[in-house]
């Protein structure tokens, strides 16, 4: 079976750097992309397993432009997302919505290991669906 592709779309390249490495040791295959308004289109281009996208990109708009596109296009709507942010108050206001749509929430900082089990879980959901619907 071939290593989940982890899709990053993070626009500080200190995390994006860590986030790589961390991911590539426990065993993901890792793209990353640091513009959030083309977001939706790195995510098309390359249809990853499942995607890490900071909720505060650039403007502080951009990733939750992101999200959006990705959860209205069919294409791209089934991929599961881990959604990040330093910025609490921002992740506790969407929360509940956001966990209603299936998406799973990490707050910066985090512990790797926190950051790896979410993403198993989120790809075993996935992988669920699928069977389900097959």
């Amino acid at each position: 079976m071939p290593a989940p592709v982890v899709a990053v779309i993070e626009d500080d390249q200190e995390i994006l750097e860590m986030l790589d490495a961390l991911l590539r040791n426990a065993g993901f295959q890792v793209i990353s992309y640091t513009l959030g308004k083309d977001g939706h289109q790195f995510i098309l281009r390359t249809m990853p397993d499942v995607v890490i996208l900071d909720l505060w990109l650039e403007d502080n708009s951009a990733g939750s432009m992101v999200l959006g596109l990705l959860e209205r296009d069919p294409t791209t709507c089934h991929i599961p997302i881990l959604i990040c942010s330093a910025h609490i108050a921002v992740l506790r206001d969407w929360a509940a919505s956001l966990r209603d749509k299936g998406y799973d929430l990490l707050e910066k900082p985090f512990e790797p290991e926190e950051l790896i089990a979410k993403l198993w879980n989120l790809l075993e959901k996935k992988e669920r669906v699928t069977r389900r619907s097959s």
